[in-house]
């Protein structure tokens, strides 16, 4: 089709294309649309030869797999896929009146493989060995991802824990005599941050894989509401009691903690309805004030290969469960939600009236903030996984060029990020968060404020405190101060010292940290 197409612009003379060469090149043009039979099909002997699998295996698996024509003509087929009855999910492969044979698309043969499988070991006693295998690969994996984003934290995992069984323990608040025993499948624990995960191997049913609405409801209800519940849960003790009564384990003080996130990870893939948390809130499955990121383990799983630095991954939890984004941007994909993250920060603006509710103590809102915000409209991301995918395919292959990881924006304070969680000054988690959350220029410009305050010291010799940034979101304000460094300090610290230009130490309210 190419080589027509140029040969008939070629042919141009006076302003006319040559009229034989013009046929040429439109019957190349639909033969790329229009196919003859043989060119996208194939024969059973044909695969037969190119694997050297047994005639009789290959054979079985296509009348395994191959669609009923007694069931369905070409055209309610096609009907029924677009009314999302997709007929070929169960039997992925369609075979001619000659016996050549064509798979529609690739994406078909691992749920045609699964549900064939689900199918017959259901009528078997291996089915709950089945189920139970699902669940435990769910929690071994979701465990080794979350040690690649939050490493050197305290984990706790499938834990038993206490809560209130009725209203008069409750309203007693002593955990101590809490008689209701609930359990948990990942409590995470690092710096003053909590992290709280659960996992769901439950399956769609076939029914709600047909668009039975009824069933999908109960489904989601089991998977995406159960977990967001759980999670709460876990959550309202920390907040309330200050920790948790662990089974074998007694009283574990939380009081530290500052932060807390919610996730419910999936063991199906269910891009689509993960993505769409406003439809989630709209059908009452998800409450606005539990929104917790609902995520496939393969996503996940990505997500935590591409993370390069814990803040990074805490940022995208605060932006993912904000309400305000949430409503803004939608995609087909979590990956493209985060890769957008990675690009744009997902940031979505406040709502000013709002934020002077929480924070009565902040002006009134500026022309230029109110007008950010009306001008915002909800966006669609784009396919955002070209380079990913080129990076995945080729990373480990043997005679195949390297393609780069996709990345964060490159942060000018990543250095003195990293130097915070090194030194693990209380608070590095949520303080290199928050130094991310700004733009490039607010942390040119915080990075600034060191060599600032090193070369003009305050005139007693005590060092200067500098104000530099209040985050909306975390309620934080970091304090950036000099000290004096006395020789041993400087022997003791090297490297660090030198880096950071003599401010060895970060010091708090509570005597020690930011």
């Amino acid at each position: 089709m190419r080589d027509a197409t140029a040969e008939a612009m070629g042919s141009m003379r006076d302003g006319e294309p040559n009229r034989e060469l013009s046929g040429v090149f439109r019957s190349a043009f639909f033969s790329a649309f229009e196919l003859a039979a043989d060119e996208v099909t194939v024969a059973v002997e044909e695969v037969i030869a190119r694997t050297g699998i047994a005639e009789e295996r290959v054979r079985a698996v296509v009348e395994r797999f191959r669609l009923d024509h007694e069931r369905f003509t070409p055209a309610e087929a096609v009907d029924a896929f677009s009314a999302g009855r997709n007929p070929f999910r169960p039997q992925s492969l369609i075979v001619g009146h000659d016996g050549r044979l064509m798979l529609p698309h690739p994406a078909l043969s691992a749920p045609a493989v699964r549900e064939s499988l689900e199918e017959h070991l259901k009528k078997s006693p291996a089915w709950d060995k089945y189920q139970k295998y699902r669940g435990d690969l769910l929690e071994s994996r979701t465990r080794v991802a979350l040690g690649r984003v939050l490493p050197g934290a305290r984990y706790r995992d499938a834990i038993e824990y206490f809560v209130p069984a009725n209203e008069a323990e409750a309203r007693g608040s002593d955990p101590a005599k809490y008689t209701k025993r609930v359990e948990g499948d990942h409590l995470v624990i690092l710096d003053d941050v909590a992290v709280i995960v659960e996992d769901k191997a439950v399956a769609l049913s076939v029914s709600s894989k047909e668009g039975k609405a009824t069933r999908i409801r109960n489904d989601l209800t089991g998977l995406i509401t159960k977990a967001a519940d759980q999670g709460r849960r876990m959550r309202d003790r920390i907040e309330h009691d200050g920790g948790l009564r662990i089974e074998e384990e007694g009283w574990v003080d939380l009081r530290h903690i500052r932060e807390i996130h919610t996730v419910a990870v999936s063991l199906d893939d269910l891009s689509t309805v993960l993505t769409a948390t406003a439809e989630l809130l709209r059908a009452g499955l998800l409450g606005l004030d539990n929104i917790p990121w609902t995520v496939s383990l393969h996503d996940f799983e990505l997500i935590s290969e591409l993370v390069d630095r814990p803040a990074e991954f805490l940022l995208y939890l605060r932006r993912r469960r904000n309400p305000d984004a949430i409503v803004m941007f939608r995609a087909p994909d979590e990956l493209d939600l985060f890769l957008y993250f990675f690009e744009s920060g997902l940031w979505a603006e406040p709502d000013p009236a709002k934020v002077r509710s929480a924070f009565p103590f902040m002006p009134e809102p500026t022309t230029a903030e109110l007008r950010r915000y009306r001008a915002q409209v909800p966006s669609i991301v784009s396919a955002r996984t070209d380079a990913m995918d080129a990076w995945f395919h080729a990373r480990g292959r043997v005679g195949r060029a390297s393609a780069p990881k996709p990345a964060m924006v490159p942060s000018p304070l990543a250095t003195f990020i990293d130097e915070l969680r090194a030194r693990n000054v209380a608070g590095w988690l949520s303080i290199g968060a928050t130094l991310l959350s700004v733009t490039t220029l607010v942390q040119r410009q915080f990075a600034r404020h060191a060599d600032s305050l090193l070369d003009n010291p305050s005139p007693d010799g005590q060092g200067e405190p500098w104000p530099c940034w209040g985050d909306r979101e975390t309620t934080a304000t970091l304090i950036l101060g000099s000290c004096e460094i006395r020789e041993e300090e400087v022997q003791r610290h090297g490297k660090a010292v030198s880096l950071l230009r003599g401010v060895p130490r970060w010091r708090g309210a509570t005597g020690g940290g930011v």
